[in-house]
């Protein structure tokens, strides 16, 4: 991956995505993996925006963790890769960046990332919620 300019909070999620896909020897990490690692922070801002939203982050975080424990395992562990999936996310949070016309890409970035392109279990968790992407920019 090249060096970006993220924020402290993102570097250490993909870092956490990372060791979690190590650690249960997936092949890939995908953007699962990295909304795992942003939600597993009680405190972070995943979840803040979820609580100011009103939604569930806990059924998210289960959704989640479920969904990764369906993810095949490798028998001989080995550094994941990032999937296309995570590179797409990543692509899109530097756009919304950019955008915005912030030098660092933050959690907000990647959460309105999440939002507009998500995979399972977010894109069923957030299709549950009815809310729009205005609503979602709006709170941000």
């Amino acid at each position: 991956m090249p060096q970006q300019n993220f924020t402290e909070a993102v570097t250490t999620a993909l870092q956490s995505a990372f060791s979690l896909a190590g650690d249960r020897q997936h092949a890939e990490v995908s953007d699962a993996h990295l909304l795992y690692a942003f939600l597993e922070e009680p405190e972070g801002y995943f979840q803040t925006i979820i609580k100011t939203l009103k939604l569930n982050g806990q059924d998210l975080f289960t959704k989640c963790k479920n969904f990764l424990d369906t993810l095949p395992t490798l028998e001989t562990p080995q550094a994941p890769q990032p999937a296309r999936s995570l590179q797409n996310r990543i692509q899109e949070a530097q756009n919304i960046a950019k955008e915005w016309k912030d030098s660092y890409v933050s959690s907000d970035h990647f959460f309105l990332a999440f939002w507009k392109h998500a995979s399972d279990p977010f894109a069923a968790w957030k299709a549950a919620s009815k809310l729009s992407i205005k609503d979602v920019e709006k709170t941000i």
